[in-house]
């Protein structure tokens, strides 16, 4: 394959050895677009990599990008991120943590600006090698700087408080680096980077660096973090960083290249050289030593997130559930499979059953309810005898749901319901009280205790409001050291009669255009949503909008090879400029199977955890995206009719609820941007489940996603 470097040092140790790293296979060239005996470059490479960020640079690969060529990180991104004032408006805008800036035209004009609020950081605004980075305490200091800076166009940022230690994360595709070095504002810092495991940063951080890339539209990249003891606070974004210093990067660089570029004529894949396959037999392996009875292992579960890693969960012949964690960097290693299928079963160290770790390879394995992320799991699962703090929560929940404060709990099992691993468990709690009574909980662990705290709080003060009438579950207590939430079951705690969403939201199994769809249980559907949506209570979060809906378009787009682009760009351009004034609670992901009817006909809406103000065109779009049969041919009519009930049931039920009509008048039209965004998403999941997508799967979203587009052109409701 052909790769060009659009570069003036090519002797960058980044860059250095990518020729020997990829082997005779690829043929390196450089071009320097500032060097006036270069001459002119054509799309003659399969891949063009932009190092260089001078404005010459910058607009050859802008005019490649036009001629068809493939280049990263791309002109508009790249630009993005040299202008500090546009990616400080990008950062705040799609909800990044990001300092206050605000732009001046001159230094010079700092000394006159109206309350500038010293101390401050001031920083030029074309981001550059020897650009003007200062800390300012005090106004005489503007004025030692004007001798060589009074004309500089800069941006002026807030001082963020933080522990003085620049956290730099740097992406090279699916790898991520992690160190530490001293601020720059310290003229004593020492500039020596100590590099730190990117696992092992508080929870989160390795989410906010990709959600980064994601909004800035960036494959390899930089990011500065601060530690504000508030949480993480990003300050800079650099597109193709050098990364000097940091092992490892040059090969994941050729990594990245080797993944980027087209195969032609691919040989056709073994299945035993599969990585996958190798970690099957090597889990396989190591169990079985463990635990002779475990035999055989199935494999229940397997999802790859970009920077996240791997997880996959299998079930025993006990019945026993084990699960596997594996490293992103162990992913993007070509000798992946060779490396699993030599592991030793002496090699892993921890206890059993429990947690299992193999740092050589980055594995991790766990027996449930073990979880290395989860560590409160196992106590929310012991309930023999029915002691401790989950049962003193259970004994406290019965006696409100019985208001008999006598009530005893004897006896507790708990089942798990859903779980993710490393993130969060619902369980069920079956308990039984001493009176004979038996009752019905559910628990959901959360990862972070403050997660769960909100959500808490979010749950009594929405039941508070709707009291018996409330869509949602009724809250009943927090076991505050665990994270774990309790609520009482869909309908009441004595159970019963409950059927989930997707039993009753769902086309025939058999397309025939003449079946009705359910509009009793639409209707009711779209009351619970209108119900939320009116709400007085306000979650203090705020839910993704257009624009970053936008940056998760392009990503989804991507895992399916760029089949999309031309569908794609559209959607996202139309989202970008989507907004609105008018917040609501929204849900987040609403969807059937976060439904649950109860006799009669009374929908509840669970899992709360992504709930915030934001466009309830979302929760629409969501719903109807989630509606459409997975095999629309044949039930085309039983959706489109099941649409039309829902969306008219939404906003009736809205105007009984006293909402003004100008508020949600345009829902439909923005529910149908969040609608198509939403198919991408579903489309990608078998990429993410490590399956290809099927061949028709992509043409046929790309014509759902016209239709999408159509309706938000015509007003949404066509």
């Amino acid at each position: 394959m052909r790769v060009c470097l659009l570069t003036h040092h090519a002797e960058h140790p980044l860059l250095a050895a990518l020729p020997h790293l990829l082997g005779r296979r690829h043929r390196v060239t450089v071009f320097d677009a500032d060097d006036p005996d270069c001459g002119d470059l054509g799309p003659t490479a399969d891949l063009y990599l932009l190092k260089s960020h001078s404005p010459r640079a910058v607009s050859l690969a802008r005019r490649l990008e036009r001629l068809g060529g493939r280049v990263v990180n791309g002109a508009d991104a790249t630009e993005r991120c040299l202008d500090r004032g546009q990616m400080a408006d990008l950062a705040r805008r799609s909800g990044l943590p990001f300092p206050n800036t605000r732009r001046l035209a001159r230094l010079s004009d700092l000394a006159h600006a109206s309350a500038p609020g010293f101390p401050l950081i001031v920083k030029s605004r074309a981001s550059r090698c020897g650009d003007l980075v200062a800390r300012l305490d005090r106004p005489e200091q503007v004025r030692a700087l004007e001798g060589d800076w009074a004309d500089e166009p800069v941006v002026v940022q807030e001082l963020v408080a933080n522990d003085g230690l620049d956290h730099k994360l740097w992406v090279i595709g699916e790898r991520v680096f992690a160190g530490l070095r001293g601020s720059p504002l310290d003229g004593v810092a020492s500039k020596v980077t100590r590099m730190l495991d990117p696992w092992r940063l508080p929870a989160g951080w390795l989410d906010l660096t990709r959600t980064v890339g994601e909004v800035f539209g960036l494959r390899i990249y930089g990011v500065d973090i601060l530690d504000t003891g508030d949480g993480p606070m990003v300050v800079d974004v650099n597109p193709f960083p050098g990364c000097r210093g940091v092992p490892g990067a040059p090969r994941a660089l050729a990594t990245f290249v080797r993944q980027a570029t087209p195969h032609r004529n691919p040989a056709p894949r073994q299945a035993a050289a599969s990585p996958v396959a190798a970690l099957h037999e090597a889990v396989r392996d190591l169990v079985g030593a463990l635990d002779r009875d475990a035999a055989p292992l199935r494999v229940s579960s397997l999802r790859r997130k970009p920077g996240r890693g791997l997880t996959a969960s299998y079930r025993c012949a006990t019945g026993a559930l084990v699960t596997v964690r594996l490293d992103e960097s162990a992913l993007a290693n070509p000798r992946a499979g060779e490396l699993f299928s030599r592991v030793d079963p002496a090699e892993p160290r921890g206890r059993w059953p429990g947690v299992l770790r193999c740092p050589r390879i980055g594995l991790t394995l766990q027996s449930f309810p073990h979880d290395a992320e989860l560590p409160a799991l196992p106590a929310a699962c012991a309930t023999a005898p029915p002691d401790g703090a989950v049962a003193t929560a259970l004994t406290a929940a019965a006696r409100t749901v019985l208001e008999d404060p006598r009530a005893r709990v004897e006896e507790v099992r708990a089942t798990p319901v859903r779980y993710k691993p490393a993130a969060r468990c619902v369980l069920r709690y079956e308990v039984r009280l001493s009176s004979g009574e038996e009752l019905v909980f559910f628990g959901k662990l959360y990862r972070d205790l403050a997660d769960a705290a909100a959500a808490h709080r979010l749950g009594e003060r929405l039941w508070a409001v709707g009291g018996e009438q409330a869509a949602v579950p009724r809250t009943l207590g927090l076991v505050e050291e665990l994270g774990l939430v309790l609520t009482e079951t869909a309908g009441g705690a004595h159970g019963g009669g409950q059927l989930p969403g997707t039993a009753l939201l769902r086309p025939p199994r058999r397309a025939r255009d003449g079946v009705r769809p359910p509009h009793a249980a639409l209707a009711a559907s779209a009351a619970a949503l209108a119900w939320l949506h009116t709400s007085t209570v306000s979650s203090g979060r705020t839910a993704p909008d257009g624009p970053r809906y936008a940056a998760r378009v392009r990503a989804w787009a991507h895992a399916l090879s760029g089949e999309l682009d031309g569908t794609v760009q559209p959607l996202a351009e139309a989202l970008e400029r989507t907004g609105t004034a008018q917040t609501a609670l929204v849900h987040g992901a609403f969807k059937p199977s976060q439904l649950v009817f109860c006799p009669p006909g009374h929908p509840v809406i669970t899992d709360l955890d992504g709930t915030g103000q934001g466009d309830p065109a979302l929760d629409v779009g969501y719903f109807l995206a989630y509606l459409r049969p997975t095999r629309p041919r044949g039930n085309r009519a039983w959706y489109e009719a099941a649409r039309e009930a829902f969306l008219g049931a939404y906003l009736a039920a809205l105007a009984d609820r006293g909402a003004d009509p100008g508020r949600f008048a345009a829902v439909p039209r923005r529910a149908a941007l969040f609608d198509a965004a939403l198919q991408l998403k579903i489309a990608s999941r078998r990429v993410r489940r490590l399956s290809s997508p099927r061949p028709a799967e992509p043409r046929a979203v790309a014509a759902e996603i016209e239709r999408c587009l159509e309706r938000f052109a015509e007003g949404g409701n066509g």
